[in-house]
């Protein structure tokens, strides 16, 4: 029977007690994008000392409403537009799959769990017909952060949901401001998911002995002695918006935290940080300003690409100078 959305919430928080899933390896691979969340977040969360900031968004909610769209369009999809339509028209679908509406677990791989959201049965371009199907809903703004128009954690989730489904292949349909589609196809990568393996092992062993130690404190510890036990457990901080502000809010739940006045040193540094901040806005309005007269010379003139021995402008479905 098919699961509601509150049954699903329950299964897979009672999942990510002991793994961690596909939406959030991402965050604890290597250079990952950690602007919403962080490994040190993450931890703290598992071992229960820290109450999760997670809120269902308009993205998440209108991702889930328009997947079934996706997915028909996927099975119609043929590279362009106008076959694609005229394939809808005579209900000619050249790909299936079926919908899948339940965690998925394996016993190789005892910190990582799978919610695809349909498994393909058939498709054209699977070297056996089969495979995962992820769906998306992007904006072009969000693409053009990526070289490939691809976010890197959308890449480690499908390698992840590969290695615990044991599929070798995937694909990733995508539909962009609501107008554009693309069918990604994806091969499992032993790199990667070696690495998912590898961090996934790393951060529950820290949740699991800061578990253990947990355990040993009298009932009646305090919410600071507990934080000071877990701290000794806690992965290593990294460059990313989220761990500051974790760490600033964490600061300010200890008992022990103050507020003070700073010294001249710190006072002068932040100084010379606002300095910085504001010329920093400057040097990317000067360089957005430059991209929009470039990209209305190539509008006006009907010029796709420019493309000489110092590098290549595009001007297509993304703008991308190299």
């Amino acid at each position: 029977a098919k699961m509601t959305r509150a049954q699903w919430e329950a299964a897979r928080n009672d999942a990510a007690r002991y793994g961690v899933g596909g939406s959030e390896i991402g965050t604890l691979m290597p250079n990952s994008d950690r602007r919403f969340t962080s490994p040190i977040r993450m931890y703290y969360e598992r071992i229960g000392l820290w109450q999760s900031n997670y809120r269902d968004s308009k993205y998440a909610f209108m991702g889930r409403l328009l997947e079934k769209e996706i997915v028909q369009l996927w099975k119609h999809w043929s590279g362009d537009w106008d076959s694609t339509m005229a394939n809808v028209a005579a209900g000619k679908a050249s790909r299936k799959s079926v919908a899948c509406n339940y965690i998925i677990k394996n016993p190789e791989y005892l910190f990582l769990f799978a919610n695809i959201d349909n498994r393909i049965v058939h498709s054209p371009d699977a070297p056996k017909k089969r495979g995962i199907l992820e769906c998306k809903t992007m904006s072009g703004h969000a693409s053009d952060r990526y070289e490939t128009g691809i976010p890197p954690k959308y890449v480690v989730q499908i390698q992840q949901y590969m290695l615990v489904t044991g599929q070798d292949y995937a694909e990733l349909a995508v539909l962009m401001d609501g107008v554009d589609f693309e069918v990604y196809p994806l091969r499992a990568n032993t790199t990667i998911q070696n690495k998912i393996v590898e961090v996934s092992e790393d951060f529950f062993k820290r949740v699991m002995d800061a578990k253990e130690e947990l355990r040993k404190l009298p009932k009646d510890a305090s919410y600071e002695m507990k934080m000071q036990v877990a701290s000794a457990f806690e992965p290593p901080v990294a460059d990313g918006d989220d761990e500051y502000d974790f760490l600033s809010e964490k600061a300010k739940m200890r008992l022990s935290a103050t507020i003070t006045e700073p010294d001249a040193e710190i006072k002068a540094w932040h100084t010379k940080v606002k300095a910085a901040l504001e010329q920093q806005k400057t040097h990317e309005a000067e360089v957005q300003g430059f991209k929009n007269l470039i990209r209305q010379r190539m509008v006006n003139e009907g010029i796709y690409q420019y493309k000489w021995d110092e590098g290549v402008i595009t001007n297509g479905q993304r703008f991308i100078i190299k």
